[in-house]
């Protein structure tokens, strides 16, 4: 059954109505180049998350890049981590979840990354060790943009992100500039859930 409107999937998280989805990764289509990297911030379900990976997939099949790229989601209630994992490997991404074994000819792995991983964690401080990212999005409201965030964005890169108090929130496009300057553009005005403590969305 379609369904238009935001659902709820359990431990305080929700799954953002589909439009969103496809408005994030219509925004952020044209920042991610064949291998490149994504962070996708309160992954919840993981959906999204993979439909990231499908599209990166799509573009390495077109690109000459000879790095597969890699897509990380981070969530930090650890029930929705398990269970968006056990998901999408039912649906048939479980080689997703593994590292390549490519060499070079001299013997050296050319793999860091597997093309998805979902981890637990705080996305207030992103995920250091895979990036920087050429794309982040961020599936919860912040009333402040977290500055780990805007640090682990690649120059070139863009985020985009919910800001403002619950509400009354703008869904902005963040872009950083190749000296790292930042230019913010108003997408629309939107209505999330907050990016909160794990305590917190727990006892919502």
């Amino acid at each position: 059954r379609a369904c238009a409107e935001p659902q709820i999937i359990g431990f305080g998280a929700t799954i953002s109505a589909p439009h969103m989805h496809a408005l994030a990764l219509q925004t952020l289509d044209l920042y991610l180049p064949p291998g490149g990297s994504v962070l996708d911030v309160g992954s919840g379900s993981g959906y999204l998350t993979a439909c990231f990976a499908e599209l990166l997939q799509s573009k390495n099949r077109g690109g000459s890049s000879e790095s597969q790229g890699h897509v990380v989601g981070i969530e930090h209630i650890p029930e929705l981590v398990g269970w968006s994992i056990a998901n999408l490997e039912l649906d048939g991404k479980k080689d997703y979840f593994q590292v390549p074994s490519a060499v070079t000819s001299d013997g050296q792995c050319t793999a860091k990354h597997a093309l998805l991983s979902i981890i637990e964690g705080d996305g207030y401080q992103g995920y250091a060790p895979g990036g920087p990212y050429n794309v982040i999005h961020v599936g919860a409201a912040v009333e402040n943009v977290p500055t780990p965030l805007v640090d682990q964005l690649k120059p070139g890169g863009c985020m985009v992100v919910p800001v403002g108090p619950q509400g009354r929130q703008e869904y902005l496009k963040i872009t950083k500039g190749p000296d790292a300057a930042l230019e913010q553009e108003i997408i629309t005005s939107v209505r999330y859930v907050p990016l909160t403590s794990r305590r917190a969305q727990l006892s919502s």
